[in-house]
């Protein structure tokens, strides 16, 4: 018959930590994928204001600077409505938003 020999007590406690560490690994990964696939990769959001194009200004600059997030959804959606091309002295509205 075979005896079992004990083990020393830190053995029990690094068991634990590396347990916890596991189990804590794993349910901050799945928060963390579960919330990246809820998300809408195409969000933006613009600031609202009319802005007069400038000599070079394309919708994507303009985009850029007034709008987060997705800026190329952003720029699909403001040539939706004021064109393809914005021209010198045009207004564009940049009130877009997708949520």
């Amino acid at each position: 018959m075979t005896t079992h020999k004990a083990h020393p007590p830190i053995y029990y406690t690094v068991r634990t930590v590396v347990r916890t560490a596991l189990i804590v690994s794993i349910a901050l990964l799945a928060f963390f994928i579960g919330r990246a696939m809820a998300s809408d990769p195409y969000e933006y959001e613009c600031n609202g204001k009319t802005v007069m194009a400038d000599n070079g200004d394309s919708l994507w600059s303009l985009a850029q600077e007034n709008c987060t997030g997705h800026i190329g959804k952003a720029v699909h959606d403001l040539a939706r409505v004021h064109g393809v091309q914005v021209g010198y002295g045009e207004y564009v509205t940049l009130d877009g938003e997708r949520k």
